[in-house]
């Protein structure tokens, strides 16, 4: 796990590119709205950075956080049935799409909630990324709702239709701090041992 020295937000924007970014490695954030998008974040972080809204699609912004000054955090627009136009929702469609592209992405940590069974966008965000391609983990959130025979069967039907081995979901909870250890393992890996090194 990483050691967290310092975090700062750098803000937030429509679009995927704002003016003059470090030129550090980027980790996106990606999940449907209500998924414990910003929970996660905040856990992973060790401190309340994101806003955890009481209604879904609080998040209508790319919000962008650095991390010690070596890597950032960019946690994308939730998508699915947030309360929002058709135009603001094809906006963050295409905003995704951009980004995905932008050459300092290093991985992503996709989010699928653990109660029920990918939807389409879930499908087609990862049949994106692995057509891309780039390094992404699917964490299954909000475990802490579940038994863990229920947490079993869910993981083997989410991997079964996202054609993902299961062993490679990681089950998280953020309110019970499950999976925190097992996601920053993934996101390390991801990056550079040159910056790795530097945030153990």
């Amino acid at each position: 796990m990483a050691k967290i020295k310092k975090v700062e937000y750098w803000g937030g924007t429509l679009t995927p590119y704002k003016e003059n970014l470090p030129d550090l490695p980027y980790i996106l954030f990606t999940g449907r709205s209500n998924v414990g998008k910003s929970s996660l974040l905040n856990m992973l972080l060790q401190r309340k950075v994101a806003h955890v809204g009481k209604s879904p699609g609080k998040t209508r912004i790319i919000n962008f956080f650095a991390i010690n000054d070596l890597i950032a955090f960019v946690d994308l627009p939730g998508y699915g049935y947030a309360k929002v136009s058709k135009e603001m929702r094809k906006k963050w469609e295409d905003a995704l799409r951009k980004f995905l592209y932008h050459p300092s992405i290093q991985g992503a940590v996709c989010l699928i909630d653990i109660r029920h069974p990918p939807g389409k966008n879930d499908r087609m965000l990862i049949d994106l990324l692995l057509s891309i391609p780039i390094n992404f983990r699917v964490v299954l959130s909000k475990a802490d709702k579940l038994s863990k025979n229920q947490q079993v069967r869910m993981r083997n039907i989410i991997a079964r239709e996202l054609k993902i081995p299961d062993e490679e979901l990681i089950v998280s909870s953020a309110k019970e701090k499950i999976g925190n250890e097992e996601i920053w393992g993934a996101i390390l890996n991801f990056l550079p041992e040159s910056v790795r090194e530097k945030l153990r």
